[in-house]
């Protein structure tokens, strides 16, 4: 059973950056926990550095804008599924996708106990929101759902929850990202096995690099 983790509160500073506090905490820097996805966003791959320096920047934000809107609507339906509660059928642009998705939760037997959690590492002071929490081919997953490009970094990602969920309950979870395109052309799973040894390693290496890039902020 997970602490009530849903009581953590999401904010950014004045300097834009992403944090989660307990709400008696939002006033007192010294709790805050760094997001983890701030983390990992300061490695950037060649590919996306390519993008950024060779695509006009209004272009870059009519896409990313998009993207987000349709991102969104995709995991909230997924999420919706999971949880029994009904998605916008009536929405076109998700029929395709949630097809995909449907195939792919009957295939691995994909169900949900909680969805959108989030959870905190005390010793390494950084806190997420877990996707979905579950079962997947019968085991208890972490389930990290992406619509967009599927970059390694969602393993450190959920490297991070799964130390941060071990941490707070002892409970041990496997790592599955869960990618379905957007436009319905292509859906996939990817199964980490390499948690302790390669995923949460890599995410900690980015925290540590994180912290000596704004140490003089924190």
């Amino acid at each position: 059973t997970l602490p009530d983790t849903k009581k953590l509160v999401r904010f950014k500073d004045e300097r834009g950056w992403r944090w989660y506090s307990h709400p008696e905490d939002t006033k007192n820097p010294e709790k805050w926990y760094t997001s983890v996805t701030a983390v990992i966003g300061i490695v950037v791959a060649d590919r996306l550095k390519d993008y950024l320096s060779s695509v006009d920047s209004g272009v870059q934000k009519a896409r990313l804008e998009k993207a987000v809107a349709s991102g969104n609507s995709i995991h909230e339906a997924i999420q919706s599924d999971l949880m029994g509660k009904p998605w916008n059928a009536a929405d076109p642009s998700l029929v395709a996708p949630m097809r995909l998705w449907d195939q792919l939760r009957h295939e691995h037997r994909i169900s949900a106990d909680y969805c959108e959690v989030s959870v905190y590492a005390p010793t390494w002071g950084y806190a997420g929101t877990i996707d979905s929490l579950g079962r997947y081919d019968d085991k208890m997953t972490i389930l990290d759902i992406k619509t967009g490009f599927f970059s390694t970094k969602a393993g450190w990602q959920m490297g991070a929850y799964w130390a941060a969920l071990k941490e707070l309950t002892g409970q041990n979870a496997g790592l599955v990202g869960l990618s379905i395109k957007a436009d319905g052309s292509k859906a996939n799973t990817f199964e980490y096995t390499h948690t302790e040894d390669w995923c949460l390693p890599t995410f900690l290496a980015s925290l540590q690099a994180w912290k000596g890039l704004y140490y003089s902020r924190l």
